[in-house]
């Protein structure tokens, strides 16, 4: 089994079922990103600390994603992102209706 790093924001939270499939890929850390993000200078400077290991996004850091997946293959082990594609409607007060992410029906997208 392989060793994760997984990229969250410090505001967000694994779900329980997010947790449940990471961990059958392998152990994992929690990589925190700062709830007010990070420069583009910072977010160049943690891609490189990433070389040579598996990463998955669970919160979108965009440079930091482009980063990482542009250089996959040649610094980086597997690079996969949280995935659901299941929505469920949601009514909220007022009437309007909405669509949210499901809590379960989560996936590792693999970037190959």
């Amino acid at each position: 089994m392989s060793y994760y790093i997984v990229v969250i924001n410090e505001q967000h939270t694994l779900l329980p079922q997010q947790a449940e499939v990471i961990s059958g890929y392998g152990g994992f850390e929690k990589l925190l990103i700062p709830a007010a993000g990070l420069s583009a200078i910072e977010q160049r400077e943690l891609a490189k600390t990433l070389y040579g290991k598996n990463v998955i996004f669970v919160s979108p850091v965009p440079l930091l994603m482009a980063l990482v997946c542009k250089n996959a293959g040649k610094h980086y082990g597997d690079i996969g992102v949280m995935h659901n594609d299941t929505r469920i409607a949601k009514e909220l007060p007022g009437g309007k209706i909405v669509h949210v992410v499901a809590p379960d029906g989560w996936t590792i997208e693999w970037a190959m």
